[in-house]
């Protein structure tokens, strides 16, 4: 009932009432943008590890390639970890295996035997595992290129 009568800033229970925060808002009013780029991104990973929701107002602030950029880092920050932890041929092995069971459960549901979430979540496998694949191959460069390349053929497929 106390939230929904204060603003964030005057609620003393909010937890995202800050130094942080404040001084992100500081930052932006005075159009100190390259710092305010850094301190987004700090104070969004500082929240996501406290397991916190990112406060609306700072979230809204937050260009969208540092949101972007802030994404990555965590899909990384795990790629690494798993291939740290599981080695980096079993990683592959398992992009396969997703890959594998994509497809097996497409078929099924082109047969009515399973429905569409089924689908979703074994694309969202895959891709979870394509990510993983991009950052193992260490070739970010050569990845985006080749990416661009494939998007740029696919839009001149798609206007002739």
């Amino acid at each position: 009932m106390v939230d929904e009568l204060l603003t964030p800033e005057e609620n003393p229970y909010n937890p995202m009432n800050s130094v942080l925060e404040r001084q992100l808002h500081d930052a932006f009013q005075s159009g100190a943008k390259a710092q305010l780029a850094k301190d987004e991104k700090r104070f969004v990973e500082e929240k996501i590890e406290w397991g916190l929701s990112v406060h609306h107002a700072a979230w809204e602030h937050a260009t969208s390639a540092a949101k972007e950029e802030i994404a990555m880092s965590n899909v990384e920050n795990l790629a690494r970890k798993a291939q740290a932890k599981w080695g980096h041929e079993a990683q592959m092995n398992m992009v396969i295996e997703e890959c594998a069971e994509l497809i097996d459960t497409i078929q099924k549901y082109r047969r009515g035997r399973v429905d569409l979430k089924e689908v979703l979540e074994k694309g969202v496998d895959v891709e979870i595992m394509i990510e993983q694949l991009r950052v193992f191959v260490e070739e970010p460069v050569l990845w985006n290129h080749i990416r661009a390349t494939k998007l740029a053929r696919l839009q001149r497929r798609l206007d002739a």
